[in-house]
């Protein structure tokens, strides 16, 4: 028998329809439920017989996604030895420094040097290493127009679109909930700047990376009425970054988010 090791290899072998025959909104979150034990392969009904048996899948540890992250590390950082920096920086919008790369990430400078090392006075968590390396490698440099889509609408982003909620927006609105006031803050630190066209109580741009910004549109909860946070992204950023590392980006935003207000909201 053969194991995959990760969600991705399991994505391959299924058919990629996303006809939600096993109940899963899209082939990709099957694959992620599988890895996680909470579906087997036999749940796909389209599968040959002959794979399922061909393949099993052992249930991933807790850590088993962040050492997935951290093999895609240092696979993106032999891509970013190829990178001649002194013509990236002006099309990522980084500036040439002698240690490297210095890429503004949210107003704080990421440090990359010539063998792909990230350094910077924040703690540089996997989930930021992919979508920063990436960008480096793979960046064309298209200016954004302003013109927003939610993850689902970007090109090619369907598939994404579920996931992408799931893993960012519901989190990020359940912590914007309880820590509001802080937030606000945090926007002004993190150089957000107002959207005042959106008709939400709250709307600001922020720029993770120099050309791939997000829209953070935040409602109040009113009487009767749950509150709402919705993230567009800029109809550009599938030029700039790959579709994957966006995913990323968001869950590594959140994850900061999270931290923050466990660490200061109280």
């Amino acid at each position: 028998m053969t194991t995959p090791s990760n969600y991705l290899e399991i994505l391959k072998l299924l058919p990629q329809t996303n006809c939600k025959d096993c109940k899963m909104p899209t082939c990709l979150a099957f694959a992620v439920e599988v890895v996680q034990g909470k579906k087997t392969m036999a749940d796909c009904p389209h599968l040959d017989q002959a794979v399922v048996d061909e393949y099993r899948v052992r249930p991933a540890r807790g850590n088993q996604m962040e050492e997935d992250l951290a093999q895609a590390v240092d696979q993106l950082r032999s891509e970013v030895r190829k990178v001649d920096f002194a013509v990236a920086a002006p099309k990522l919008g980084a500036r040439l420094t002698e240690q490297g790369l210095a890429v503004p990430m949210l107003g704080t400078d990421f440090m990359v040097d010539s063998t792909g090392l990230v350094t910077s006075r924040c703690h540089v968590i996997p989930w930021v290493h992919i979508p920063l390396l990436q960008y480096i490698t793979t960046c064309q440099g298209v200016e954004p127009t302003g013109q927003w889509l939610p993850m689902r609408d970007l090109r090619d982003g369907m598939e994404w679109g579920q996931f992408f909620e799931h893993r960012t927006e519901v989190p990020m609105k359940r912590v914007i909930d309880g820590y509001l006031d802080m937030f606000k803050i945090m926007f002004e630190v993190f150089g957000a700047q107002p959207a005042e066209a959106f008709d939400s109580d709250i709307a600001v741009v922020l720029y993770p990376l120099p050309k791939v910004p997000l829209l953070i549109c935040y409602w109040r909860p009113e009487e009767g009425m749950d509150s709402d946070l919705h993230l567009f992204w800029d109809v550009t950023a599938p030029d700039n970054l790959k579709l994957d590392a966006l995913y990323y980006l968001g869950v590594g935003m959140t994850m900061m988010f999270e931290k923050v207000a466990q660490t200061h909201g109280d």
